[in-house]
């Protein structure tokens, strides 16, 4: 498609998609480079839907911002002017961003299914918990909210009681002294003969 024009001025490597976060704020990124690691909007232009601006909803500008820039810097291999070691340093930089920033990217990466960005945000995300608690993961990154009220989190403490850690304990026990018990019986009536030693 790198020879497809648009009137006699415009070919698709100078024409532009527009990226709208969800404050309203737009960025404008080359079309070749969105098609080629977006299959979203290589999608959309391929059904000539792009007429109009692409908003990325629950992105803010910041995040978006993020976004347009890696996919700048790793468009410009397309046009072979950076090299891998660079591109590298960049994503270890970019994957230095606060843990909602990053999932914010997730997301947004995932809708306009950009696999590159995905898959170094959901590592870096994956490593950054790794090997914690949901508790010291809700601790650490403290914007992450309950789902349940306190009386909804106390109804179900109060339905699944047995399943409790404390509870745990007295249920394992009733479920050992009715297998002693079932052994016993049997034992007793002769369906299992007792072994002299």
């Amino acid at each position: 498609m790198a020879s497809t024009t648009f009137g006699d001025e415009f070919e698709v490597d100078k024409i532009n998609v527009i990226l709208k976060s969800s404050d309203g704020d737009e960025f404008e990124l080359k079309k070749s480079i969105a098609m080629k690691y977006s299959s979203t909007i290589k999608k959309m232009v391929e059904l000539d839907v792009t007429t109009s601006i692409i908003p990325i909803p629950h992105v803010e500008t910041e995040n978006l911002f993020k976004m347009v820039e890696y996919l700048k810097m790793h468009g410009t291999e397309v046009l072979g002017s950076n090299d891998d070691e660079e591109i590298k340093k960049y994503d270890e930089k970019f994957a230095t961003a606060s843990f909602k920033s990053l999932l914010e990217i997730v997301w947004a990466a995932k809708y306009l299914e950009i696999k590159g960005l995905h898959v170094l945000c959901t590592e870096e995300l994956a490593e950054r918990i790794k090997g914690k608690s949901c508790w010291e993961i809700g601790a650490t990154y403290h914007y992450i909210t309950a789902d349940f009220t306190s009386e909804k989190e106390k109804a179900i403490y109060k339905e699944f009681k047995w399943a409790l850690r404390e509870e745990r304990s007295y249920f394992f026990s009733i479920l050992f002294l009715i297998a002693v018990f079932l052994i016993l019986a049997a034992v007793g009536c002769g369906v299992v003969p007792l072994r002299k030693f």
